[in-house]
């Protein structure tokens, strides 16, 4: 995971498998961000192999704590079979997601 910040905004590359064994790592992250005055969270996740249903609670937990407070999350540029997931649990209507060109741009603007 590697985490790039820009003044009210905050990049965070998710790189792997995100599973119950490792989202502790994950979630300490993203409590110290939350916890802060960062006003949007991108999760780039074009180097993401896989997840489970615990990174999948853990993403819509942040979703919806951000959104308590305010703020907002954009996911970027997910694998197709990522997309697949969110498509078939229908998070795809929670999440804000970015891809392709879209996703790319907001990425190099880090």
């Amino acid at each position: 995971m590697n985490v790039q910040r820009r003044e009210d905004q905050v990049l965070i590359e998710l790189i792997g498998r995100i599973i119950f064994e490792n989202l502790e790592a994950v979630q300490r992250e993203l409590e110290e961000i939350l916890a802060g005055e960062l006003q949007h969270i991108f999760l780039k996740m074009d180097q993401l192999n896989y997840l489970d249903s615990s990174a999948l609670g853990m993403l819509l937990n942040l979703t919806k704590e951000s959104r308590k407070l305010g703020r907002q999350v954009t996911i970027l540029a997910p694998p197709s079979h990522i997309q697949d997931i969110f498509r078939s649990t229908h998070l795809d209507t929670i999440f804000d997601i970015q891809v392709d060109e879209e996703a790319q741009a907001t990425s190099e603007s880090f």
